[in-house]
């Protein structure tokens, strides 16, 4: 009889507690170097920390439920990741709001890249793997992906602080590895591993993770790879 991992399973929801901690630091730096009236920086900062409580409330609420494991089981995995996915596609959508651009144009590149260094803890699934908990298919792949695109986007975000010439490719190929790598944990996890082969608490608490860690961290690639790409185009006239 398998061994309820407490304190391994509670490593994810830190995760996801730190992750916030440190999207709301930088988003609300980076409102407070707008143009915009005290007010407008206050009543933002308010509305990003109740936008991250409430999103983290809910997923939490529902990933120690049965609701996201029944959907899995019963088939619905299509469906269930339609709606893990809900807010990366709002955060995606507000680019179109120039008001969101602003703010994210004040976000240094190093620190965007640098908090893809929290996938490092992604050593964990290396963990379930050798107690039994997850697939080794799974396992394995995501332990090792994580720990690489970690390790990796460190030392991009260290590239960009120092200056270096070839900072903006190694962040652009960080990036570009990362999502590849999120991706293909996610084709395994959801629909290339069967949901019995992961232990049924285990299951359960792992629709936390693309639901709102994985969501966190291909919003910030893509929001990073927007800015990168945008200096390059930028870059490129003055050159010439």
């Amino acid at each position: 009889m398998n061994i309820y991992p407490t304190y391994t399973v509670g490593t994810i929801f830190v995760v996801g507690i730190v992750q916030s901690i440190l999207v709301w630091l930088a988003l609300s730096s980076a409102v407070g170097r707008l143009g915009s009236t005290p007010v407008f920086k206050n009543l933002t900062r308010i509305g990003l920390a109740v936008f991250f409580a409430t999103w983290f409330g809910l997923i939490f609420s529902l990933s120690k439920s049965d609701t996201f494991f029944a959907l899995t089981q019963s088939g619905g995995r299509e469906r269930a990741l339609f709606a893990l996915f809900m807010p990366s596609v709002v955060g995606l959508l507000l680019l179109g709001s120039a008001t969101v651009r602003n703010i994210l144009d004040e976000i240094p590149q190093h620190q965007l890249i640098a908090f893809q260094g929290l996938r490092i803890l992604g050593f964990i699934f290396l963990v379930f793997t050798d107690m039994g908990f997850v697939s080794p298919t799974f396992g394995v792949a995501a332990g090792i992906g994580d720990v690489t695109v970690g390790i990796f986007a460190l030392y991009a975000a260290y590239s960009l602080l120092r200056g270096r010439r070839s900072g903006r490719s190694i962040a652009i190929a960080a990036n570009v590895l990362g999502l590849l790598d999120a991706s293909m944990a996610l084709v395994l996890g959801l629909f290339v591993v069967p949901a019995d082969s992961f232990a049924p608490h285990i299951a359960t608490v792992f629709m936390f993770v693309p639901s709102y860690v994985v969501s966190l961290f291909l919003v910030a690639h893509i929001y990073s790879l927007r800015g990168l790409v945008l200096a390059v185009g930028e870059a490129q006239p003055a050159n010439g």
